[in-house]
């Protein structure tokens, strides 16, 4: 075998030992940058051919030098004398002088032109008089029928008679106040009040006071019956439940009043 033959057997052995085991280390940039600018040395040049056959990162590199841009050339010197020059030109503009601004004119002011006034408080204030008169309305018609209902006989009244609290006729005598149940149904309770003592008065004043004091009714004008009793009628309700004192005073040709009271117990079933 010849002499060529054997290196070129051992060059391909070579590159099939190159191609099997792990891939070489890329060369550096300066390296590269050299190659690309021609450099080197021919025996450097033929180590980075060599080198590139093998290492695929390193011919990347290679080919990537070819987008940046080369280095600029050295910019000439400016002298001294244009920088100098360059410097007067400025002062000179500078020191010229500036031409006079224009006059501005001064406008009188715009008169402001005074906001047309919404209608929304008059809307407002007729949508609630608008509902003010639609409620009126209703509670004079509820009031109405109440009032016609009143004017026709009123059925399921419970009649009481109550005696003064130190009257003897008593038939509850021992309790401290006669105890008025009123069934459900029962839409007026009348109350016959018998006034012994006060019979003959001729002025006689009513009054109803609650167990807490307060004034709930009075009258001035109590007529009495042929059988010398008043008429109390009450509409249901009128009376909440608890204890009441009904007070009759009377006065007869100016002599000393007389005075006698009622007491009871209203309850609701």
């Amino acid at each position: 075998m010849s002499e060529e033959s054997t290196q070129l057997r051992a060059a391909l052995q070579l590159l099939a030992r190159q191609g099997q085991a792990s891939p070489p280390e890329p060369l550096s940039g300066e390296l590269l940058v050299a190659y690309y600018n021609d450099q080197l040395s021919e025996d450097e040049k033929r180590r980075v051919r060599d080198h590139l056959v093998a290492c695929a990162d390193s011919r990347e590199l290679l080919c990537e030098l070819a987008v940046f841009p080369q280095e600029p050339e050295e910019l000439p010197a400016i002298s001294e004398a244009r920088i100098a020059d360059a410097w007067s030109h400025v002062r000179s503009r500078i020191a010229s002088p500036r031409p006079a601004l224009a006059t501005v004119t001064e406008f009188p002011p715009r008169p402001q032109q005074a906001a047309p006034q919404r209608p929304w408080p008059w809307i407002a204030l007729a949508a609630g008089l608008s509902a003010a008169c639609l409620a009126l309305s209703l509670w004079i018609g509820a009031l109405r029928q109440t009032v016609v209902d009143l004017s026709q006989p009123q059925v399921n009244a419970l009649i009481e008679d109550l005696y003064p609290v130190d009257d003897p006729l008593r038939l509850d005598r021992n309790a401290a106040q006669r105890v008025v149940e009123i069934p459900r149904g029962v839409t007026r309770l009348v109350l016959i009040l018998h006034l012994g003592d006060v019979a003959d008065s001729s002025t006689r004043t009513a009054q109803i006071v609650a167990a807490d004091g307060h004034e709930v009714w009075r009258s001035a004008a109590l007529e009495l019956s042929p059988e010398g009793t008043a008429t109390l009628s009450v509409p249901r309700r009128f009376l909440p439940a608890g204890d009441y004192r009904i007070s009759i005073a009377g006065v007869a040709n100016g002599d000393r009043p007389a005075l006698i009271q009622y007491a009871v117990s209203i309850q609701y079933r």
